[in-house]
């Protein structure tokens, strides 16, 4: 798997940066670190245990990709989602995402309706925790 951390720097970038690095059977071939930001631009950090890059956003950074994770704000992630390749699944992790972003996914409850190449929403950590609570009761009515 090949996968792109667009804004990585940031908490929520780190976050998932270890994450990753952390669950072996989801190890990417490949993990590009990307931003349209000048101050995130050309740090140094680490992806995947080694050194890493931030490299400056364009829509032919993700090329090759197959998933890119999108850790700013949401204003900004949708700037880029506008330029992203057709093929790449996008999953949001910005908290200020609305619905209209794209599809709210919560793992165990609609997994389903993550469809490859669409862009899905990771939920606020409150609905998630809800969803969990909740789905269970759906067949009570």
């Amino acid at each position: 798997m090949r996968c792109a951390i667009v804004h990585p720097t940031g908490l929520l970038g780190k976050e998932l940066r270890e994450a990753l690095a952390g669950r072996p059977e989801l190890t990417a071939v490949e993990v590009r670190l990307l931003s349209d930001d000048p101050e995130e631009i050309g740090a140094l950090t680490e992806a995947a245990g080694e050194p890493a890059l931030v490299q400056a956003w364009d829509a032919e950074a993700l090329d090759g990709v197959d998933v890119a994770f999108f850790c700013g704000a949401a204003a900004a992630t949708r700037r880029l989602l506008a330029d992203r390749p057709a093929g790449v699944t996008a999953i949001v992790l910005s908290l200020d995402a609305a619905a209209e972003d794209g599809v709210p996914v919560v793992a165990g409850v609609n997994t389903a309706a993550a469809e490859r190449g669409a862009v899905v929403l990771s939920p606020h950590p409150a609905v998630i925790l809800l969803a969990h609570v909740l789905w269970p009761l759906r067949a009570v009515g």
